[in-house]
């Protein structure tokens, strides 16, 4: 199904402009910029409770109609499914500072490769055991159902590593790489 597509939605924000950029193909609604002061996230930073408990979660970024005036809702999904409560705040922490203070004081982003390494496509089967093996990793029907699920899990982990192969990476328009050259290095997350 995601074959012959860009690989990833890569989502840049620069902190000079104040502007987040979404970079997605034509067929998916092109390519979106908005302002950081519009942005929604998926986790509520005034809560205190920041819980272990593992998870799988995905860091949303919604940009209702209603504050940047535009004809539909927006959202876009960063980065991959995080294990816990924990983690999903100190990625959107990590962002709302570089946007905020800036990059000084953070530690350097880890970076998607851009070659699509096969091992990083068992990650994707595995993704849906993940939180039962966490809970019982060693069980003897965990350990049964991970070798009846493993053959399969390997023709996902092929046919995922096949369509990144058939994808084409992410390219910025020459305006956007002009404009981010010119204003200092921007953070992208994809």
């Amino acid at each position: 199904m995601e074959c012959l597509v860009q690989r990833h939605i890569v989502v840049r924000f620069n902190r000079k402009t104040r502007k987040i950029t979404i970079n997605r193909p034509n067929f998916a609604g092109g390519n979106q910029v908005y302002d950081w002061d519009d942005v929604v996230a998926s986790v509520d930073p005034d809560d205190q409770v920041v819980t272990k408990k593992r998870k799988r979660e995905i860091l949303m970024l919604f940009f209702f109609k209603q504050r940047t005036g535009a004809e539909h809702h927006d959202v876009v999904f960063l980065g991959a499914p995080l294990r816990s409560d924990h983690e999903l705040y100190a990625l959107w922490e990590y962002i709302r500072r570089y946007m905020e203070e800036g990059p000084e004081n953070l530690p350097k982003p880890k970076c998607i490769p851009h070659f699509p390494w096969p091992w990083r496509s068992l990650l994707a089967p595995w993704s849906f055991l993940e939180n039962k093996w966490a809970a019982a990793s060693w069980s003897p029907r965990m350990i049964a159902l991970v070798i009846v699920v493993s053959p399969l899990m390997l023709v996902h982990a092929t046919a995922h590593w096949c369509s990144l192969l058939l994808c084409w990476p992410v390219y910025w328009p020459r305006k956007l790489r002009r404009e981010s050259t010119s204003s200092g290095a921007p953070l992208e997350h994809g």
